[in-house]
């Protein structure tokens, strides 16, 4: 995978670990509506990020049961998924 790939493939998670941490942990004076629009933005980006990881990982040249593996631990635990893009595949 190129060096670009893996930059564009990990922007999603850090975006979404980022945002995350912002909401939890410091109080945003925004309003519902835009609260609610970035949490759709959010839940949009997840989508795409597991259907490109999907397709990365079912394409690689390894055995069944290895993939199913790696395609669990993504959609589990979210940070294996910046693991798998740099240093797996």
């Amino acid at each position: 995978m190129s060096i670009f790939k893996k930059i564009a493939l990990s922007i999603i998670p850090v975006t979404l670990f980022s945002y995350v941490l912002l909401n939890f942990f410091f109080y945003w004076d925004v309003s519902i509506e835009v609260y609610n629009t970035l949490w759709a933005v959010a839940a949009s980006l997840v989508l795409l990020y597991y259907i490109l990881m999907y397709q990365f990982i079912w394409s690689d040249d390894k055995p069944k049961s290895e993939k199913k593996l790696h395609l669990v631990l993504v959609l589990l635990f979210a940070p294996y998924g910046l693991y798998y893009i740099w240093f797996v595949r």
